[in-house]
């Protein structure tokens, strides 16, 4: 009979690849037993990947969807944060410039009426409120910034009123400065303040069900009330309105008013802004219970028997101290020690 023997290079190769593939499945296995994930997906799935597929196309959508409403979340909280802002201190003054106009002392006057002029700068600033790169009050036209300055919007009023010292007339002139809209075809003079859009901004889609549109803008009647009271008092307080005591007295009265009055449609638009931040909340976990649901799903496609892998695990170990034995035990042979 004949035999074939070995050469000492072929079984040193032998051994080490022998090593290297006992190594690399001790490898694979401590993988599995520590993520508890197998790492052949295909052998995992036994070659059909549409389940697989399909759970990680939904968690992508899912994904998509959360973040846009992740991105929506924060545009509509600054906007929430700016109009609560915005009705604080037109609540405040108004109520200021209304006991400051019944006072006697002029001097209670002209403070209130100095805290008008620094809120109206305050509350534009407030208005130009900018968010991931949108203005977050300027409708459609989301790259614009929607509101000029408090000293442009003053200086086109101040041309306005000029010369007039009937406070009726004063007010009339004040009205049609902001409340011309420009869908009757007439000067819109709030332009000259206002250049965002009325139209609102392009909805967002948070799910396969919902598009959210942000409705209120610059436009809005009650930001021009707002605007409106805190412009006629900064006016006076610059002394742009000359005349008595009385006539003073009396617009300041109206700004106060005209704050006061646009208190509820602050929160009307307030409460709009509220319903848009509960459909965010309420899509928002949704999605986080759908994508946990999907990657749990996944995680029993693709999961690995801890009790299968140890298992192995410990017979891999067994079979590379076996190896070492071995390699340890033909590398001592020699025909010096046979003999």
């Amino acid at each position: 009979m004949n035999y074939l023997s070995t050469g000492d290079m072929a079984l040193t190769y032998q051994l080490r690849t022998h090593n290297t593939q006992i190594k690399q499945t001790l490898s694979r296995l401590s993988d599995e037993l520590t993520t508890g994930v197998k790492s052949d997906i295909g052998k995992a799935v036994q070659g059909n990947f549409t389940t697989l597929s399909a759970l990680e196309a939904s968690r992508a959508r899912l994904s998509s969807y959360k973040l846009a409403a992740n991105q929506t979340e924060i545009f509509v909280t600054s906007a929430q944060s700016a109009l609560e802002n915005i009705q604080n201190q037109a609540s405040q003054i108004g109520k200021s410039l209304i006991s400051a106009a019944s006072s006697p002392a002029a001097a209670s006057a002209d403070v209130a009426l100095s805290a008008a002029a620094e809120a109206f700068t305050s509350v534009l600033s407030a208005l130009n409120t900018r968010t991931n790169g949108r203005y977050v009050f300027a409708g459609e036209d989301s790259q614009t910034k929607p509101f000029a300055s408090s000293q442009e919007i003053l200086t086109a009023l101040t041309g306005t009123v000029e010369g007039m010292t009937d406070p009726a007339q004063i007010i009339a002139a004040i009205d049609a400065w902001f409340d011309v809209p420009a869908s009757t075809g007439e000067t819109d003079e709030f332009a000259a303040a206002y250049k965002g859009s009325s139209l609102p901004a392009a909805g967002i889609r948070i799910s396969d069900t919902d598009t959210l549109t942000f409705p209120v803008t610059g436009n809005d009647t009650a930001i021009r009330d707002t605007l409106k009271g805190l412009a006629l008092a900064a006016l006076v307080s610059a002394d742009v309105i000359g005349g008595d005591n009385d006539l003073r007295s009396s617009l300041t009265q109206s700004a106060g008013l005209y704050l006061t009055a646009a208190d509820t449609g602050l929160a009307t638009l307030r409460g709009k802004v509220g319903l848009i931040e509960e459909k965010i909340a309420d899509a928002q976990a949704a999605q986080t219970a759908e994508i946990s649901s999907i990657d749990l799903a996944k995680a029993k496609l693709l999961e690995a028997d801890p009790y299968e892998t140890a298992t192995a695990l410990e017979a891999v170990e067994t079979q590379l101290q076996t190896l070492y034995t071995l390699t340890t035990r033909l590398s001592q042979l020699s025909l010096t020690n046979y003999l």
